[in-house]
């Protein structure tokens, strides 16, 4: 599992999951099947090999995902394989394209972001300890490292620069989905929690009169904006007479006691387009992210040469891809079997 900043990098860029059918669609039409490639290596990417043992240390690295503890089915396990090559090619698509443009992940930067995923478990020897409990190989979990960061990397600095979002097409996105932002009425609301009913009290009256003064230690605070409906059932009733600026008094709940504090009521209505903005834009920028990553891809896959064992071709074709029948056939690349398809 990655996690601190390589975590963050896998989480925030999508695009391998969104274009993965895609991947491996365009692999069936653009690779070779290798009757005979070198032991431990399943294919090669403008002749930069992918080996079998990169397959399970990606695998390995998502063993949380694979059910449990529960016996993957054979038909799950292939397409977890052929999800993962797919992944590897991906990845090496991309590393090749920053590396032709110069903006390859320098060794400094992938030694700090592994440093700040050791910090995550507590020092170095807990990650060392977490890779060999998990039988993950140190030197393929960094390269997987840098594969999440050349992908974030190329986001960022190749596909950013040519998605900009402009006004008008906000303004055009926001009045086509004007029920997207629409605002049921809700209350703004905090719930005080103490050990006893002064406490309680004293700090709900401390929200109005002394906003600066700290929390006892006895009691915290929890505010939120909720729908009426959501607010907590034993207060329901009380709240619709409640005045902006006012507490409830505390109730006791068990051992504890609680108040709750009304901070102001929103009637329903439309988001405001100023606070719509940057919702609609993260959404118009990812989606033209994908359909940029997709073309890119495209070009790509039609210039690269790339070749894959026969062995898991069978497993590219059931990763999730559109119906396909792959058939070797003759080729005059190198004597060696093609692959073609056709929709079923």
């Amino acid at each position: 599992m990655l996690t601190g900043a390589a975590g963050g990098a896998r989480e925030h860029f999508r695009l391998r999951m969104l274009l993965l059918p895609l991947v491996c669609f365009l692999l069936l039409t653009a690779a070779c099947l290798e009757q005979r490639l070198p032991e431990g290596i399943v294919a090669t990417v403008n002749g930069e090999r992918i080996t079998l043992r990169s397959v399970h240390a990606l695998l390995d690295t998502r063993l949380p995902a694979l059910g449990g503890g529960s016996m993957p089915s054979l038909d799950n396990l292939r397409r977890v394989y052929g999800d993962a090559l797919c992944n590897l090619i991906l990845y090496t698509l991309v590393r090749q394209e920053l590396a032709r443009l110069d903006l390859s992940i320098s060794a400094e930067t992938l030694e700090e972001t592994i440093i700040a995923i050791q910090n995550d478990y507590g020092s170095k020897d807990g990650l060392q300890q977490y890779l060999s409990e998990h039988a993950i190989d140190p030197e393929e979990w960094r390269a997987l490292v840098c594969n999440h960061l050349s992908l974030a990397r190329f986001k960022e600095k190749v596909l950013l620069p040519q998605c900009a979002v402009s006004l008008e097409e906000v303004q055009h996105y926001y009045a086509e989905h004007a029920v997207e932002f629409q605002l049921p009425a809700a209350v703004h609301v905090c719930l005080v929690h103490g050990d006893t009913q002064a406490s309680s009290d004293a700090v709900c009256t401390a929200l109005f009169s002394e906003m600066g003064r700290p929390v006892q230690q006895d009691a915290t605070v929890q505010c939120q904006l909720l729908k009426h409906e959501d607010v907590p059932r034993e207060w329901r009733s009380a709240l619709k007479g409640l005045s902006p600026g006012k507490c409830l008094p505390s109730r006791q709940v068990g051992n504890a006691w609680h108040a709750i504090a009304l901070l102001e009521r929103r009637a329903s209505g439309s988001m405001p387009i100023a606070e719509a903005f940057p919702l609609i834009e993260v959404k118009l920028q990812e989606h033209k992210i994908t359909e940029a990553f997709a073309r890119w891809l495209e070009q790509v896959l039609a210039n690269a040469h790339i070749r894959v064992d026969e062995e898991l071709a069978a497993e590219l074709r059931v990763a999730d891809v559109p119906a396909t029948s792959v058939q070797p056939e003759s080729s005059d690349r190198d004597g060696q079997p093609s692959v073609s398809t056709k929709a079923s």
